[in-house]
């Protein structure tokens, strides 16, 4: 079990508390286009569309958001697209992660051994 599949299945609901932790930090670097859980979006830099992760709290229930942010005047705004995913949700997703990455590569393998067969036949708009 992953440590993240552990760290979802040791939330419960009976033990909500709204305070914040300490830091969350990623395990790994995110790609170019997600900031990280403990980023501020409204003090990025960036000036593009942006995901953003955090973990929040709304009437004792924690929530997992998932938001596109982007510049607007020179600050970072969030946008209304995007999802909140509940503590059981979440966990839900964690869950089922190994059987998305096996679904992923396989349709990446399929994906690759397509293209070397085929010519390329239409262009990307640039």
């Amino acid at each position: 079990m992953s440590n993240a599949q552990e760290n979802a299945n040791s939330i419960s609901e009976s033990t909500v508390s709204c305070e914040e932790p300490e830091s969350m930090k990623p395990d790994s670097d995110e790609t170019e286009s997600w900031t990280q859980l403990t980023d501020d979006p409204s003090r990025s830099t960036q000036r593009h569309t942006v995901r953003y992760v955090s973990v929040g709290c709304h009437k004792n229930h924690i929530y997992v958001d998932i938001r596109n942010w982007v510049s607007k005047d020179d600050k970072m705004q969030p946008l209304k697209v995007g999802i909140r995913l509940t503590v059981q949700e979440f966990q839900r997703l964690v869950s089922i992660t190994p059987e998305i990455q096996a679904d992923i590569k396989k349709r990446l393998d399929h994906n690759s051994s397509n293209s070397r067969e085929q010519t390329p036949h239409i262009q990307q708009a640039k």
